[in-house]
């Protein structure tokens, strides 16, 4: 018996630890030989309800990716090219402020390469 209780108290600290970092969808107890069990979780990431920008905002030179609750973006490049002109362009992501995923373009004067515009 007091095994049995150490063992439910071990078992409901860890399913709070568990459930403090992320969405639990199901917990499951599987009884093991010896009276041990194992605790069998299944979850999905949190939700941040904050917007976060991995190269630190409008950052040209550095590729980035922010992200808002399930929205996700990675800096890109693109070239568009018209009759007279070709243009590099840099697709940036970042956070306008804690909860405003904000996307603009950017013309890069000396090219776009890897989601970032080069310097010279």
């Amino acid at each position: 018996m007091e095994h049995y209780m150490h063992a439910t108290i071990l078992a409901c600290v860890l399913v709070a630890v568990i459930v403090g970092v992320a969405f639990v969808s199901s917990v499951q107890f599987i009884a093991e030989p010896g009276g041990y069990f194992r605790i069998s979780v299944r979850s999905e990431p949190t939700q941040t309800d904050v917007c976060y920008d991995t190269d630190g905002g409008a950052n040209w030179f550095v590729r980035g990716a922010v992200s808002y609750l399930n929205w996700s973006f990675v800096d890109d490049c693109s070239t568009i090219v018209t009759e007279n002109t070709t243009r590099s362009i840099l697709y940036e992501g970042y956070c306008a402020d804690s909860d405003t995923p904000t996307l603009v373009q950017h013309d890069c004067t000396y090219g776009c390469e890897n989601g970032a515009c080069a310097r010279t």
